[in-house]
């Protein structure tokens, strides 16, 4: 992924090159919030702040970290990162993986990693829900999309980004644009009222950490991302 400049001028001031990025989905102490994670063959970078405040940062050589374990966690994947003075735990979505993978190579080989694999993180959605045979024709994976491109359009200028994030995820285009007709269709209040029947418990907890991940994408919430994301939680039956 790309860092913020403000990130990128600090690591080169270090002398740095990162070669893995990856941003987790709260700060560092588990608040609404972004911390990025950088790395090269010599440096980890963490940089992390509450939405509205400025970025602190961690830097670390690879020789300081005992430990660095990259696990799933339900839908989540977690970072462990152990130093002889501290720990860490960091969450992220299920499609960081293979950067994960990619940084964790590089402490345990202090050398670049190759170049990792796209990885499917979906495949959660793939399962029946609890409906089979839903009448209206909302499997879990047309849910997913259509509650991703509901997620976006909260964000009146879409970025880039958030446009092809869909594609990224390895979704074929039909589904795109069947979750896509789907919301066109039945409306934003449909696609809420019909979550909770459509999907199991695992696929809600996957869906919300999405489209946290999707509203933070651009290091900001907007207070309509903020109430929709409430919305979807209500919808989802899921504690806040």
């Amino acid at each position: 992924m790309q860092l913020p400049d403000e990130l990128v001028t600090r690591i080169k001031a270090d002398g740095g090159h990162p070669q893995v990025a990856v941003r987790a989905l709260y700060d560092l102490d588990g608040n609404l919030g972004e911390t990025f994670v950088a790395a090269d063959n010599r440096t980890l970078w963490l940089f992390w702040r509450r939405f509205g405040e400025p970025f602190q940062t961690l830097r670390l050589s690879l020789a300081e970290i005992s430990e660095l374990k990259v696990a799933a966690q339900s839908v989540f994947i977690e970072m462990g990162l152990t130093t002889s003075s501290a720990a860490y735990a960091l969450k992220f979505s299920s499609w960081d993986k293979p950067q994960l993978d990619a940084l964790a190579g590089l402490w345990s080989a202090g050398r670049p990693a190759p170049k990792p694999t796209r990885e499917t993180p979906l495949a959660v959605f793939d399962q029946p829900g609890p409906e089979l045979s839903p009448a209206d024709g909302l499997t879990p994976v047309i849910a997913y999309c259509a509650a991703m491109r509901l997620m976006m359009a909260a964000d009146t200028a879409l970025a880039v980004h958030e446009q092809e994030h869909l594609r990224g995820a390895g979704l074929a285009e039909r589904t795109i644009r069947m979750g896509e007709n789907y919301l066109q269709t039945h409306g934003r209040e449909q696609v809420l009222s019909r979550l909770g029947a459509v999907l199991n418990g695992e696929q809600k907890t996957c869906l919300m950490s999405h489209l946290i991940a999707m509203a933070t994408a651009d290091g900001a919430l907007k207070p309509s991302e903020e109430e929709l994301l409430r919305r979807f939680r209500q919808a989802l039956g899921l504690a806040e």
